[in-house]
């Protein structure tokens, strides 16, 4: 997943307060809801505190949570990881996930998640990836 905010936004939710709500203006058709809404992360392995630094994994944050759905479908574990530097890439930090793709724009303009064999060896700078086991 490239440029989109919902990766971030699982470094630092939390399943009982948090709530996402997208107001994105790319979509063609108006309708502000894109695929990776329908990712739901429960049970995360370690809790979002205040300090960012307990995610960093090398140049990276991670966020891992033991119950991931799509849809409603449970998938099993996911992770969010997140390159936050504005040059350079950084070594994929994890293994035994597939990953996430996003195609398309927003749902009603056929956007839609699929899982891609393999994650990428290498997270370029300022992106990020929802991943899954």
């Amino acid at each position: 997943m490239k440029n989109r905010k919902r990766p971030q936004f699982l470094l630092a939710y939390e399943p009982e307060y948090s709530v996402l709500q997208e107001a994105l203006r790319s979509a063609p058709s108006g309708v502000l809801v894109y695929p990776e809404t329908s990712l739901v992360a429960l049970a995360p392995r370690e809790t979002a505190t205040g300090d960012i630094e307990t995610l960093r994994r090398g140049g990276t944050y991670v966020r891992e949570f033991a119950r991931c759905y799509v849809a409603r479908a449970p998938v099993g574990p996911c992770a969010a990881v997140v390159n936050p530097a504005g040059n350079g890439s950084v070594p994929w930090p994890l293994s035994g996930y597939r990953s996430v793709l996003l195609a398309g724009g927003s749902i009603a303009d056929g956007g839609h998640l699929h899982f891609a064999g393999t994650v990428p060896a290498v997270l370029a700078p300022g992106t990020a990836a929802i991943v899954i086991q």
